[in-house]
């Protein structure tokens, strides 16, 4: 059976070749283009500054925070602001140090290393991200048992970008090898506004303050997606409770009072009413 045309069936849950190119687009490429972080913005920039006035490679990043605030996007300004490429993993798919090293190996010199989920790394590949963080070497074992022998591996200078949602469960040795910790928070809603005039203007949207207002409190809403404009950030639906439009629920999230009312709309009478109180 033939796949149907992506670029004009609607209801196709594949992504549409041109959301993917405009999504690429609304990213920021840049420090100075990432909105809604200023704290984390000044302070990175200042360890990338430092690294271009001694000539060497940026500090290791650890980046914590919810998901979809960023973090991503900020491994790719890193690369983008350096001038060097960007490798990409996750901690879920390193399960050995073999796994690591062959990654580390192939390394270039100065090159970006972003890893995604670095808590959910396994134990021994941690164990080797260790020495390979201080002393950018690897230790590769040959053999097994007595007759096992550690070769040493060199490996160029690189920046890794940790990005973790619960730092907790970094083991202390792990996270004092960062030179750079960021915190990222929640966007306000000034910075939304913000983040969906200058997507707005790259794609050429004609954006009314209605219209901009509905956006951001859209639940669902993805970046660079149909239902919104908030690009890069992911962070339309998590603002939501924070701006106490919702409220949790056994069945789920239940809007509030506040946020009907925000919509123009009438509250329905239900678990809803229970935080009247409450939003006013």
């Amino acid at each position: 059976m033939s796949r149907p045309d992506t670029d004009t069936d609607p209801l196709d849950p594949h992504a549409h070749l041109g959301e993917q190119a405009a999504e690429s687009a609304l990213r920021p490429a840049a420090l100075a283009e990432f909105a809604g972080q200023p704290r984390v913005s000044d302070q990175l920039g200042l360890v990338l500054d430092a690294a271009r006035h001694r000539g060497a490679v940026p500090e290791h990043v650890l980046l914590s925070g919810p998901p979809g605030l960023g973090k991503t996007t900020l491994a790719m300004i890193i690369a983008a602001e350096m001038g060097v490429p960007l490798r990409v993993s996750s901690g879920p798919a390193i399960q050995h140090a073999g796994d690591l090293a062959a990654i580390l190996s192939g390394l270039g010199q100065g090159e970006v290393f972003f890893l995604d989920e670095i808590h959910r790394m396994s134990r021994p590949a941690e164990e080797m991200l260790y020495i390979a963080m201080e002393d950018f070497r690897v230790d590769v074992v040959v053999g097994k048992g007595p007759g096992a022998t550690a070769i040493p591996l060199e490996i160029p200078p690189f920046t890794l970008v940790g990005a973790t949602t619960r730092a907790g469960l970094l083991p202390g040795p792990l996270r004092d090898r960062f030179g750079f910790t960021a915190q990222l928070d929640f966007y306000d809603a000034q910075a939304l506004e913000g983040i969906i005039r200058r997507s707005a203007r790259l794609l050429g949207i004609a954006l009314g303050q209605a219209r901009r207002r509905r956006s951001l409190a859209a639940p669902g809403a993805r970046p660079g997606s149909r239902t919104g404009c908030c690009a890069g950030c992911g962070t339309t639906p998590r603002f939501v409770p924070r701006a106490d439009s919702a409220r949790r629920w056994p069945k789920g999230r239940v809007a509030t009072p506040r946020a009907w009312e925000h919509l123009g709309l009438r509250p329905p009478q239900g678990p809803a009413q229970l935080f009247a109180d409450d939003a006013g």
